[in-house]
C-alpha cells in the first residue's frame, strides 16, 4: 500500500496523470483489498466470545477512526495552495505512504504471528499480551 501511495503521489508531482495515475490507484486499492482491509473487517468465528467481540469492536472503531482521520486530512492537505503549487497534490499521498511504512512496523514488530494457529490459541496469546 505504501509503495503505491508512493507511486501515486509521484504520478501527481510529476503531473503524469491519466493511465499511469489509474494502473497506481488500482494497485492501491487491490492492496488494501488483500492486505489490512480483511483484518479490519471480521470473519465467521465459531466461538464468538465475549473475548472476540471486543476485539472485533476494537478493529472496527480503529479502522473507522482512520477513514475519519484520512476524510478530515486529505482535503486540508489536497486543497492547500502552498503544498498544491510545491508538490502537485502529490503530499498527501506521500504522508500516507509514511503512515503504511510505520503501520507496517507496528505489525512487524509487535503483533504476534496466527498463521497456522486455531481460534483457542490465538486467544491465549491475546490474553497472555493483555495481562
Amino acid at each position: 500500500m505504501a509503495l503505491s501511495m508512493f507511486a501515486l503521489g509521484l504520478s501527481f508531482y510529476f503531473g503524469k496523470l491519466g493511465i499511469v495515475a489509474l494502473i497506481f490507484y488500482a494497485y492501491l486499492y487491490s492492496s488494501v483489498c488483500n492486505e489490512l482491509g480483511p483484518c479490519y473487517m471480521g470473519s465467521s468465528i465459531r466461538n464468538f466470545s465475549e473475548f472476540s467481540q471486543k476485539r472485533y469492536v476494537n478493529r472496527s472503531c480503529c479502522q473507522w477512526l482512520a477513514n475519519l482521520i484520512v476524510s478530515w486530512t486529505f482535503p486540508m492537505m489536497n486543497d492547500n495552495i502552498a503544498l498544491t503549487t510545491r508538490f502537485n497534490h502529490g503530499f498527501a499521498y506521500w504522508i500516507y505512504a509514511i503512515m503504511g511504512v510505520l503501520s507496517a512496523l507496528f505489525i512487524w514488530k509487535l503483533v504476534p504471528e496466527t498463521k497456522g494457529k486455531t481460534l483457542e490459541e490465538i486467544e491465549k496469546i491475546w490474553k497472555k499480551k493483555k495481562t
